[in-house]
């Protein structure tokens, strides 16, 4: 995507936001490749912010790659594994 978008972005598979392109709220998804700007939150499995690319806000992920000139400013939320039922105790 190169272009501009203000709203909420929903994919279950990936998003690239390219170097002309600019997110101005949510982005929902699989993995996102940032080479230009997003600001807003994030939630997705992998999230990649490239040389170029820069992310304003929030982001909730289990993978973060911030490569050399890339930039960030926000909030960084580690998405934990999940955690099978049968680990829990019953205790009454």
């Amino acid at each position: 995507m190169d272009g501009k978008i203000e709203g909420t972005i929903r994919s279950s598979k990936n998003v690239t936001v390219g170097h002309n392109g600019s997110i101005e709220g949510e982005v929902y998804a699989q993995h996102l490749v940032v080479q230009g700007n997003v600001r807003g939150n994030v939630e997705a499995e992998i999230v990649e912010i490239k040389e170029s690319g820069r992310v304003s806000g929030t982001v909730e992920s289990r993978e973060f790659i911030i490569e050399p000139k890339g930039f960030f400013e926000g909030q960084s939320i580690l998405k934990k594994e999940d955690t099978p039922n049968d680990t829990m105790l019953d205790i009454d």
